[in-house]
């Protein structure tokens, strides 16, 4: 009887050289496991960052039709592409760079013909693009419709004339946002692409994306408005009588 109590509390337990087995199997696998996915995790960040700037780069020019000076990243985000400039994952614990705050984890130069931006880690790719030129381009143009400039105005062409020119400006300005609204769109959706590849749902991707849609939808009353307003007073252009 003793000989059994003592194989019955035998089979309730382990024995110490079992549990230092399995503490020591536990310690390699954290050893191993853990870096490994650190690694995979930090690589996974330094994509999405990559496809974000790359798109934020590509979607400034298609929109304003020039690309950011040397030192100047954080114009991604005072003209509304990116919400931040992204953090190298594998240096910097500090939060997201904003508009008004120095970029210091990323290098990125625009000589005016090419761009230059990589990680200062020396992690990731280096991404180089050709540029749109590093200034803005100059804002003269040809008037606006109506008179063609030859002879002189009658003081109700004139009048008109300038209400065509300030209808024509409106419309210019809507035109231009809307191209913003759509490049910004496509911007977010390739966002939302690029998250869902490196393993996360998009869920905040997309509701940027529905953001500008609703924005999109309410932009185009005022576009569709100020077409109409151009095209009316053209029409009363032309109905006035010659000089």
């Amino acid at each position: 009887m003793p000989q059994e109590l003592v194989m019955n509390n035998r089979e309730d337990g382990f024995t110490l050289i079992e549990v230092v087995i399995a503490t020591a199997i536990i310690g390699i696998l954290s050893a191993t496991a853990i870096p490994a996915y650190r690694i995979y995790a930090q690589n996974s960040e330094m994509t999405v960052a990559e496809v974000n700037l790359r798109n934020g780069l590509k979607y400034f020019a298609a929109g304003l039709e020039y690309h950011p000076a040397t030192g100047a990243l954080s114009e991604l985000v005072s003209q509304g592409y990116l919400p931040n400039i992204p953090n190298d994952p594998w240096t910097s614990k500090s939060p997201a760079v904003t508009s008004t705050e120095e970029v210091v984890d990323w290098f990125y130069s625009n000589d005016g013909q090419e761009l230059v931006l990589y990680a200062f880690s020396g992690r990731g790719t280096e991404i180089r693009m050709p540029s749109l030129g590093n200034t803005a381009p100059g804002t003269a143009g040809a008037g606006g419709a109506g008179n063609d400039g030859a002879g002189a105005l009658t003081p109700a062409q004139t009048a008109m004339q300038d209400q065509i020119d300030a209808a024509q400006a409106i419309l210019d300005a809507a035109n231009k946002e809307m191209a913003h609204l759509q490049n910004l769109l496509a911007f977010h959706q390739a966002a939302r692409e690029a998250a869902i590849a490196a393993g996360h749902k998009g869920k905040k991707k997309q509701a940027k994306i529905d953001n500008v849609l609703k924005r999109i939808d309410e932009f185009k009353k005022t576009f569709s408005s100020a077409q109409a307003a151009v095209t009316s007073l053209q029409a009363q252009y032309d109905g006035l009588p010659p000089p």
